[in-house]
């Protein structure tokens, strides 16, 4: 569009301002569809649109934090001399920009919703999870959603436009969903959209070069797959990724209930809270099926097993190796995201009833284990471990946290009574060097230029420095290869080491803003 506006015009500028023109009048119209509209025919018609230029920004910043420094587009194809960094920056500004353009034209259509998605996401990997701006768009996600219809849905709407557009709106009505309810969890706040007023539906688990095919081959893709949606190949794709994400969600928004709820009274009955139960067993005797609120654990295990076997996950068997290609990663993956609801579940317990159950030390162990099994598959299969972090930071590192908390707390018991109960022999032998080997991924795959990498440096410090005082107990101060430890020398004084130590205490707060 620059360059057909440019091409042998003699003002450059009016040239440039003519476009800009029409750009505007473009964003303020409907978009048309039918239901026989081709991708091309499309984006043909959405091209000259701000929301669709501000989208293209929003997937380049975020495509430049998988892009490394010295690739050739910044080392030999660069006469300006931009470093990656401005070029994010800019991408970001000029997203925000496009941003408040669209809200200028009172403008609602799918591909502003796609912009409001994406620049969320890059929002958040630039400023962390925490920053306001990044609260500021997740409401401004919620929104377009509602005011757009995205949490509508039937068959008289899919009946209405082309099959791509239909599946690609389910995608980003779960992206929504999903991120609203992992804001909230991480900062504690209400989530802004709620399931029981919206219709959302799990996305085909079909690629993108079979969504964007015409209605009938569409259907034809269908055919690949099970009863359920799911594909029979037993990959993980991103069809699955949403699928697993939307299922576990749907119990995030009524873990985030009890959790945020001005009263405890039902917490223990809905939490399905038995103490000393396996983290992995089938059922739960005595269970009363008319129990008026939902139990959550058993309707998370339940969801879990209803999974397609190929995400099945079995810890006995990953820990004796089985589990070592990548097609594997589905499995671990599926496994930590069902996981971590039990373990913010046992977390509520603790922190709103003072309930130390040992359901939370067996989830905060499964979830460090399987972060760390994911990470040799990545490694071995040569795939990329750039999109960890978010998974080290917000699930690995509370979990990390109880353990090293566990350990203190048994630790500082022993030199105040001899007479303590020592914690299992081989919980201290199997914990102390997943808790190394986590600390150090946690220090190196989390990137100076992302959002969480403060977090990360905070996190990873305090549990080398506990592990320090446990592995060095004649030694109170910190070990020579910590000097610049951020922490005061009182750092251990008033955490309740009478075994009541609360690492979520800290991680609560741990400085976000």
């Amino acid at each position: 569009m620059y360059d057909c506006a440019v091409r042998n015009s003699q003002d450059t500028h009016a040239s440039l301002a003519t476009l800009s023109r029409q750009i505007f009048v473009d964003t303020a119209k409907d978009i048309r569809t039918h239901p026989t509209m081709n991708l091309s025919e499309y984006f043909d018609s959405t091209a000259a649109r701000w929301e669709t230029i501000g989208l293209f920004f929003a997937l380049l910043g975020s495509a430049l934090f998988h892009t490394p420094d010295d690739d050739p587009i910044f080392t030999h194809r660069n006469p300006w001399k931009l470093e990656k960094s401005q070029l994010r920056a800019t991408a970001t500004a000029i997203g925000d920009i496009c941003c408040q353009f669209c809200n200028g034209a009172g403008t609602t259509s799918d591909p502003f919703c796609w912009l409001t998605a994406q620049q969320l996401v890059l929002l958040t990997s630039m400023f962390g999870h925490s920053d306001y701006r990044v609260w500021q768009k997740l409401g401004d996600l919620s929104t377009i959603v509602y005011a757009f219809g995205l949490h509508q849905s039937g068959e008289d709407i899919e009946e209405r436009f082309p099959f791509f557009l239909v599946e690609i709106r389910k995608r980003v009505m779960v992206c929504a969903y999903a991120i609203d309810k992992q804001l909230a969890t991480s900062l504690g706040r209400p989530p802004r959209i709620c399931s029981r007023y919206c219709s959302i539906s799990l996305p085909l688990d079909i690629s993108c070069e079979e969504m964007v095919l015409s209605r009938s081959d569409g259907e034809k893709a269908l055919q690949n797959l099970d009863a359920n949606g799911w594909n029979t190949e037993g990959c993980l794709t991103v069809g699955v990724r949403l699928r697993v994400v939307l299922l576990t969600c749907l119990l995030r928004e009524s873990i985030l209930e009890l959790s945020l709820s001005p009263t405890t009274e039902h917490i223990p009955a809905r939490a399905e809270f038995v103490p000393g139960h396996r983290l992995h067993s089938m059922s739960i005797s005595g269970a009363d099926p008319k129990e008026p609120y939902r139990m959550l654990i058993q309707e998370s295990r339940q969801t879990q097993r209803n999974l397609p076997s190929f995400l099945h996950w079995s810890p006995e068997e990953a820990a004796a190796g089985t589990y070592s290609s990548a097609r594997d990663e589905g499995r671990a993956f599926a496994h930590m995201e069902f996981t971590y609801q039990e373990f913010l579940l046992h977390r509520i317990l603790l922190k709103r009833l003072g309930v130390n159950s040992q359901g939370l030390i067996e989830s905060s162990l499964e979830i460090v284990t399987t972060l760390l099994d994911i990470i040799v598959m990545l490694t071995q299969s040569a795939h990329s471990v750039a999109n960890i972090s978010w998974d080290l930071c917000y699930i690995g590192l509370p979990a990390a946290g109880i353990l090293t908390s566990k350990l203190l707390s048994d630790h500082t018991s022993q030199i105040s009574n001899p007479l303590h109960s020592p914690i299992p022999a081989n919980f201290r032998s199997l914990t102390i060097p997943k808790l190394n080997t986590f600390i150090f991924h946690l220090t190196f795959l989390v990137r100076p230029h992302e959002g969480c990498y403060e977090i990360a440096q905070q996190g990873a410090k305090f549990i080398r420095r506990v592990l320090d005082r446990i592995l060095s107990p004649e030694c109170p101060q910190p070990a020579p290869n910590t000097p610049d430890i951020d922490l005061p020398e009182d750092w251990l004084d008033g955490c309740g080491l009478d075994g009541n130590f609360d690492f979520m205490a800290w991680f609560d707060n741990i400085q976000w803003m």
